[in-house]
């Protein structure tokens, strides 16, 4: 994989997580995901939590007697997301995703 590879497969996936992150202002899926490029093959894709420090409880379920015994609609998000871009990772370059959680 050449490195013009590699970054546009980490590009690919940044875009997909800010596509599949809640959107209720923006500012999760906008501001908060972040893609930096550490070097040629290392890249680290995060979520500012300093930006969008609520995000935790986007992808977690409301344990709070505030909701009522609602659902969190966003519930496992980013947990779903993962898996997705595993899998979209492992098929792009050929490989087999063995899952063992």
């Amino acid at each position: 994989m050449t490195d013009a590879d590699f970054k546009a497969a980490c590009e690919l996936v940044f875009e997909t997580i800010r596509q599949l992150a809640p959107y209720d202002t923006g500012n999760l899926a906008r501001n908060a995901i972040k893609l930096e490029f550490v070097s040629g093959k290392v890249a680290r894709i995060y979520v500012s939590e300093t930006i969008a420090p609520y995000m935790p409880y986007t992808n977690e379920p409301w344990i709070s007697p505030h909701w009522n015994g609602k659902k969190n609609p966003n519930e496992g998000w980013f947990d779903a997301s993962a898996d997705l871009i595993a899998q979209s990772i492992s098929d792009l370059l050929g490989g087999k995703l063995n899952a063992q959680y």
